[in-house]
C-alpha cells in the first residue's frame, strides 16, 4: 500500500525550469528546476539589470506579464527574455 501511495504522489508532482538570458534574473522562485503539485500557483518574477527592458516569457508557457501567473498543470519550461534599452 506504501508503494502504491509513494506512487501516486510522485504523479501529481510537476517540474518547472526557470532561466534567464543575458539582460536580467530570475527573482522570484529564482532560477533552476522546482518541482509544484498539480495545480499549484507559481509568480515567477524578474528584475532586469541596468540598460535592459524584460520582453517575455517563453517557452511551454509565453506571456509578457511580469510577474506571470502560472498555473502548474503539467511540466514546464520557460525562459525569461531581455531586450536592451535603446540609448
Amino acid at each position: 500500500m506504501m508503494r502504491v501511495l509513494v506512487w501516486l504522489l510522485f504523479l501529481w508532482c510537476l517540474a518547472v525550469t526557470i532561466t534567464s538570458g543575458v539582460g536580467g534574473t530570475v527573482t522570484a522562485p529564482g532560477e533552476g528546476t522546482f518541482t509544484y503539485q498539480n495545480g499549484e500557483l507559481v509568480r515567477p518574477e524578474t528584475k532586469a539589470d541596468s540598460g535592459y527592458t524584460f520582453v517575455k516569457w517563453s517557452g511551454s508557457y509565453s506571456t509578457t506579464e511580469n510577474p506571470a501567473i502560472l498555473i502548474v498543470n503539467l511540466d514546464h519550461q520557460i525562459r525569461a527574455a531581455f531586450v536592451t534599452l535603446g540609448i
